[in-house]
């Protein structure tokens, strides 16, 4: 088993919310059993990662959610408003604290799905992803 975690991936279940790096932390713990005690097959999501801090909003976005929410108990024409805080210099700041927010932010979230794995289990339980360990894998 290679111990080497490539952090452009994420393996799931079909509709799990929490992901993992490697398909080994994955399955720890989640074996499925026949009512023989035998261990059944399962399938597993390998998906597309790209980091928590590429999904933060731009500055602009950051700086008009901002305005509408503060207008928008106060003014009923908050949209005349957007325009005032979009000055270069604040957007600059406030771009700059969202980048560096983004390299901070440990993580990752799914993509795209790239394809199902079937795994199934060797004689001495090690787990077989399409019918091989996973450090033969590419």
């Amino acid at each position: 088993m290679s111990d080497e975690i490539d952090m452009t991936r994420l393996y799931g279940f079909e509709g799990s919310e929490v992901m993992y790096f490697h398909p080994h932390k994955l399955l720890d713990g989640a074996y499925y059993f026949d009512e023989d005690a035998n261990r059944l097959p399962v399938v597993i999501e390998e998906w597309s990662a790209i980091p928590l801090g590429s999904k933060l909003p731009s500055a602009d976005d950051l700086i008009r959610d901002i305005i509408e929410r503060v207008c928008e108990d106060e003014y009923e024409d908050a949209g005349e408003h957007l325009d005032d805080g979009l000055d270069e210099d604040i957007v600059a700041m406030f771009q700059a604290a969202l980048d560096a927010w983004a390299e901070g932010v440990v993580g990752a979230c799914a993509d795209r799905k790239l394809r199902d794995i079937q795994v199934t289990w060797a004689d001495d339980d090690s787990a077989l992803y399409d019918g091989a360990p996973w450090a033969t894998k590419p």
